[in-house]
């Protein structure tokens, strides 16, 4: 990342590259505007925890004895 001077998700982008290990999807750093990387990865990590709270609440509502233990430690923040 310092030598680099960029993101960790890019540092691990261009290890992973480098290793073979995956192929890697490039974003060329001279389409970000200076100071946006921040930006960017704040809204990528939006974005991810969206879908994790969205497939973790479509999983739960699956399970009645989940929901019938989350209801009885008074949980009731369940969306339907």
């Amino acid at each position: 990342m310092r030598h680099e001077a960029v993101s960790f998700r890019r540092a691990v982008g261009l290890l992973r590259q480098d290793l073979g290990e995956v192929p890697a999807v490039s974003v060329p750093d001279s389409s970000l505007a200076a100071g946006s990387a921040p930006a960017l990865a704040a809204a990528d990590d939006a974005a991810l925890l969206a879908s994790v709270i969205d497939y973790h609440h479509a999983t739960l509502k699956q399970s009645p004895e989940a929901l019938d233990y989350l209801r009885a430690r008074g949980v009731s923040i369940i969306r339907s």
